[in-house]
């Protein structure tokens, strides 16, 4: 497996670039990059990147990611997920760089196995993240959720 190839961006800076998009979410110049296990040409590319929209709030930038994730498509993201916190009994804003291994109940058995198999080889390619993600249904990452998992991993 390889990474790199061509890109498809829907939003945001175009990069082919695994690696370069990684490092844009992880800088903040994007919210998040979103790959694909490309099986032809065994690697994993950029599908689509999205910019930061600070008058959305955050909460509602996660549920409009949540709503690009398709039911029958399995993806590699990388995430800037920023939420309020506790710390020293004080309310702070905190940020966590999530990796995400999107595998609905829709995709195709093979697939599903390609996002499993190459997972960990390409998490540890990409650098550092403060948490990961796996999950097949939406309900279950929801930004409450998600806030909730990474509070308790906290304490």
């Amino acid at each position: 497996m390889d990474i790199g190839s061509p890109t498809m961006a829907i939003q945001g800076p175009i990069t082919n670039d695994p690696v370069s998009a990684y490092n844009a979410v992880r800088d903040g110049s994007l919210k998040y990059a979103m790959y694909h296990y490309c099986p032809e040409s065994d690697k994993i590319a950029v599908k689509e990147t999205g910019l930061p929209n600070p008058d959305a709030g955050e909460e509602r930038a996660w549920e409009t990611f949540l709503d690009r994730l398709k039911s029958d498509e399995c993806r590699y993201i990388v995430y800037d997920f920023v939420y309020q916190g506790i710390q020293e009994g004080k309310e702070v804003v905190k940020r966590k760089l999530l990796f995400i291994l999107w595998a609905p109940d829709g995709a195709h058995v093979r697939e599903k196995m390609n996002l499993s198999s190459h997972g960990k080889r390409f998490r540890e390619t990409l650098g550092h993240f403060d948490d990961e993600l796996h999950t097949t249904e939406k309900e279950r990452i929801r930004y409450p959720e998600v806030v909730k998992r990474l509070e308790r991993e906290v304490k």
